[in-house]
């Protein structure tokens, strides 16, 4: 998941779908530790900017990353 710092925008469509994966992979036990650390991180990072939480696709995301590119160049 990534976290764009000016508009706190997250380009996974659901956070939680990552919690099957997790299962497969961890223990019951450390995949809840991860997706809690997971949303944790996003509502604190949401607070702390005070700016609205939006869900974007991939696609959205690769264009808004070149775009801002583009800005700094």
């Amino acid at each position: 998941m990534a976290f764009n710092s000016k508009t706190r925008t997250c380009r996974q469509p659901r956070p939680l779908d990552n919690s099957q994966r997790k299962i497969e992979t961890k223990t019951k036990k450390q995949a809840l530790g991860a997706v809690m650390n997971k949303l944790l991180r996003i509502i604190f990072s949401i607070l702390k900017s005070q700016k609205p939480f939006r869900l974007i696709s991939p696609e959205q995301q690769v264009e808004m990353y070149q775009k801002n590119l583009k800005k700094a160049a």
